[in-house]
């Protein structure tokens, strides 16, 4: 393991990196992708950026107009389950903040009946991750995810019935970048509520209700790469 890197739960050794102040890492141990993107190596990652293949509601530098040098950022969406009577909603949500082009291909989510699945990508202005994040999370029945990369950050939001919302900063090799007032707080306590926040500062749990819906996106873009 590489130095300064601890996994989530180590009592003992928790090191900043390279002699970073103000970040520290901890490994994700479960791989996560996106619809037909792997989140942390951009393996599959398609071309879908052409302003030739968009109309000007979705076109980051026509819609953008005067905005036009706001920092861009690539963002990557995936319902991992939405019940039937809310994907149109959904739809229009994310619609009203990438453009009318932008349509969702619904698929049935195996795992759950009555439930369905859907991904999206996009070029667009940072901190529509953010805005997309805050818009979805108010229909509890979702599970999604949402990772946004720009120049200045990369973001990654999880939602669950069940957990709520999760955000969490990342590197581009995948690994959750703890905040030193997270770490100054979670070394204060008793061991085993230590270990509790730094799994929950790294989303640990939220990790464990997703993976077995990534393994289905997985099991997808397998199929799919064999046709």
């Amino acid at each position: 393991m590489p130095k300064g890197v601890v996994e989530v739960g180590a009592p003992t050794g928790v090191l900043p990196v390279n002699g970073c102040k103000n970040r520290y890492y901890f490994r994700v141990m479960r791989s996560t992708c996106l619809g037909k993107v792997n989140w942390w190596t951009g393996e599959g990652q398609t071309n879908a950026y052409k302003e030739t293949d968009m109309d000007s509601s979705t076109a980051p530098s026509k819609r953008l107009g005067a905005r036009a040098r706001t920092p861009l950022a690539r963002g990557f969406l995936t319902i991992h389950s939405a019940p039937s009577a809310l994907t149109r909603h959904v739809e229009w949500a994310v619609q009203n903040l990438l453009g009318k082009s932008m349509t969702l291909d619904w698929q049935p989510q195996p795992l759950l009946a009555g439930m369905h699945r859907a991904t999206c990508e996009w070029r667009d202005e940072e901190g529509i991750g953010a805005q997309l994040a805050s818009a979805l999370r108010g229909w509890h029945y979702l599970r999604f995810e949402i990772r946004e990369e720009s120049e200045s950050e990369s973001t990654l939001y999880r939602f669950t019935p069940n957990l709520g919302i999760h955000r969490a900063n990342f590197d581009g090799a995948g690994l959750v970048l703890v905040d030193e007032n997270q770490i100054t707080r979670a070394l204060e306590l008793p061991e085993e509520e230590m270990r509790e926040a730094l799994a929950s500062a790294v989303g640990s749990a939220w990790d464990l209700e997703l993976e077995q819906f990534r393994q289905v996106e997985l099991d997808g873009i397998s199929e799919s790469e064999a046709i």
